[in-house]
């Protein structure tokens, strides 16, 4: 655009406002400065407090449904923040003292890092994870399955501990899977089921044991200094050459991302170097280097201050915005650079140069922009956090680009000019030449057939592997993956991360957990401490009858008394056990859930220690199931016990013979009306993830 069609632009009302706004910030200028300064170190202030944390249950708004249900379960129960470390044996099995004593230092390592739930720790040498067996008069034993001390350096003493802790591990159905990886000598793992219990038979032999460590959602304020000294824990046991050492779990992977976008702090150096460079060799003088990088290094800082001062919960995603305003500004700060030296160099007159650069540009660029928020400002309809956050962040950078580069710009190159002859200087000879080439190809001849060809090629090409032609209004685009393998998106393949959570992938039973929570919808009441109730009851011997009278009183008191009426809350209810022994079973059917665990599975156990007469055999088939009066009756249909009252001495006898905390992890022990169902994924591919979630959800609704 010449002069002459500068004067005709500037003759509409738009050119008016602009030429007004260019001289009003020309004549303001030291204002205008001072402004973006005092803005820009204002921000500065705020970038300490930034708070990128890799937060999963701020993807989505806290009122959702799946969000809810996560945060009560971890508040209620914990294992939301699970990381897993794996030591596998090279040679032999794991039945050294050497190797039990190192799995052992090592929980005690891992218990020692901030925000960890001890109580909820699963592993050989975890205070809740026991022997659990009947001695001989049928009575239940349970017992550590490490001494406190380790394993004995007397030979005799070591073996004998040794084979204890065998025997505890392999007959324990219920944990065994998540304490240790079982291998045949084919180099396949074996389930439960196939070394049935006994590690026998098959050749199975335990390579490697698990230490699976809960952590509080703490962690996720104190990442980075957390995963340092896990990695430090991981390198430190990496040179014993005689185990392999193996770490997943997501707060050590979210963890890692951000250290790893930390650690690479140098990437972004060396972007803002190239562009620099690109800048001096495009305008050959300090001030087209510099300027534009002011620029766009004060919309920068203000978004990231932006940043810190809302206490967004951030996400590694949001590192892009910083870098898309990079690209952009620079932009737009050549074309406003190249503007005022092109006019400076006509005329020689650096104010009359910044009104006429500035009042030409910022009407384009005003659209541009807000074009571009247009496109950040559709994000924000989708309802994930981090979408929106990249969405509001970036609309606000944007917005100030037009201050800090089309309007910023112009000035400080007023105030700070060039000669006159280094102004004149307007781009490189081979430029001129490639874009006329560009021009006359793509204008004149067949070439203009080109772009039109290469766009219908690309449309053509998306229409077949999206399979658009077999898409419903439910799934326009069936062939468009749906979903984020968060591991291959976050690291590269072979990546030391990528890997251990492969290989853990392999040798446990799913490296992904998912919790459901349980809850009674009567919500109990406060046992009565002034009088029992009517004695009455005691002699109603029809069960409804009896239960209509102890809601009866219920109502009336506004209390309840156990000793005539049973104890309150649903995990004192065998048909509602039972309920989650059929859901746990459905989902160890399920390809792509590898192990589950609840605290139906302990009463399954302790059914099965206890109906086993004393020196037989234990039959998993048989009596590894929850007590209910359909079961009894299928046994001895002259069996007249109630299952309730069988299940809630079960209850008894595992409060009894745990200790505190031990059971806190799958049942709320104080009201017995809530627990979780704890399941492990064992695939990462986002449909696979998504179909195993549906059909989880699905069965939950029909049931």
């Amino acid at each position: 655009m010449n002069s002459s069609d500068s004067q005709n632009a500037q003759s509409n009302g738009e050119g008016r406002f602009a030429r007004a706004y260019a001289e009003w910030v020309v004549r303001n200028r030291y204002i205008v400065i001072f402004a973006v300064l005092i803005c820009t170190v204002a921000a500065a202030l705020y970038l300490k407090d930034i708070d990128m944390r890799n937060d999963p249950d701020t993807l989505l708004p806290a009122s959702n449904r799946y969000v809810a249900t996560n945060n009560f379960a971890e508040k209620e129960f914990g294992m939301g923040n699970l990381m897993v470390f794996a030591l596998r044996v090279k040679e032999g099995n794991i039945y050294q003292p050497w190797f039990i004593n190192k799995v052992q230092e090592l929980h005690r390592e891992l218990e020692e890092l901030p925000t960890a739930r001890k109580a909820n720790f699963i592993d050989l040498a975890a205070q809740k994870i026991k022997y659990m067996g009947a001695d001989e008069y049928g009575g239940l034993v349970f017992k550590r399955l490490i001494p406190t001390s380790g394993i004995s350096d007397n030979p005799e003493k070591a073996a004998e501990e040794l084979a204890f802790l065998k025997e505890g591990i392999e007959t324990n159905p219920v944990l065994a899977p998540m304490l240790v990886y079982m291998e045949d000598p084919q180099g396949n793992r074996c389930t439960f089921e196939k070394f049935d219990g006994k590690g026998e038979g098959k050749g199975c032999e335990a390579k490697a044991a698990f230490i699976i460590g809960d952590y509080t959602d703490d962690v996720k304020e104190i990442y980075l200094p957390w995963v340092r000294e896990v990695r430090a824990i991981m390198d430190r046991y990496n040179e014993d050459e005689r185990v392999e050492v193996y770490v997943a779990g997501e707060p050590y992977f979210l963890a890692w991302m951000l250290a790893d976008l930390v650690n690479k702090w140098w990437l972004f150096v060396i972007s803002v170097v190239i562009v620099l460079l690109v800048l001096w060799y495009e305008f050959r003088n300090w001030r087209g280097a510099i300027f534009p990088m002011i620029g766009v290094g004060a919309t920068v800082v203000m978004t990231l201050g932006l940043m810190g001062f809302t206490a967004f919960k951030l996400t590694t995603m949001m590192v892009l915005t910083p870098m898309l305003l990079l690209a952009i500004g620079v932009g737009h700060s050549v074309q406003i650079t190249r503007r005022f030296m092109q006019e400076q160099g006509r005329h020689g007159d650096c104010r009359k140069a910044a009104v006429d650069s500035i009042s030409v540009t910022i009407v384009p660029a005003t659209l541009a922009i807000v074009t571009d928020m247009v496109g950040f400002a559709t994000l924000a309809t989708v309802d994930i956090s981090f979408y929106k956050d990249y969405a509001y962040f970036g609309m606000f950078g944007m917005l100030t680009l037009l201050v800090t580069t089309t309007t910023l710009i112009p000035l400080m190159l007023m105030i700070f000019p060039c000669a006159k002859a280094d102004a004149a200087h307007g781009g490189h000879a081979w430029e001129e030449k490639l874009g006329n080439g560009i021009t006359s190809m793509l204008l004149s001849g067949p070439g203009k057939v080109v772009p039109l060809a290469f766009v219908a090629v690309v449309i053509g090409i998306s229409v077949y592997y999206s399979d658009l032609k077999d898409g419903t209004w439910e799934d326009l685009m069936p062939g468009v993956e749906k979903g984020i393998d968060y591991s291959r998106a976050a690291f590269k393949e072979k990546s030391i991360t990528i890997q251990h959570i492969t290989q853990l992938n392999e040798i446990m039973p799913g490296v992904i957990s998912v919790t459901i929570p349980i809850r009674g919808k009567v919500q109990p009441v406060p046992q009565c401490a002034d009088a029992p109730f009517s004695e009455s009851i005691w002699d109603i011997e029809d069960k409804k009858e009896k239960a209509a009278a102890c809601q009866a009183e219920k109502e009336r008191r506004q209390c309840w008394d156990p000793e005539p009426c049973g104890a309150q809350g649903v995990f004192n209810k065998s048909l509602v056990l039972r309920d989650i022994e059929k859901l746990e079973d459905w989902m160890r059917a399920n390809p792509f859930i590898g192990y589950t665990g609840s605290y139906a599975q302990y009463i399954k156990l302790v059914n099965l220690l206890l109906v086993t007469e004393p020196g037989s055999p234990q039959s998993i088939e048989k009596d590894f199931h929850i007590p209910t009066n359909a079961r009894l009756k299928a046994v001895d249909p002259d069996d007249d016990r109630d299952a309730d009252a069988i299940v809630e001495m079960y209850n008894g006898l595992l409060e009894t013979m745990t200790t505190s905390g031990d059971m806190d992890s799958f049942l709320n022990t104080s009201s017995w009306n809530e627990g979780v169902v704890m399941g492990f994924i064992n695939t990462m591919d986002p449909k696979e993830t998504h179909q195993v979630t549906m059909e989880i959800q699905q069965y939950i609704e029909d049931h």
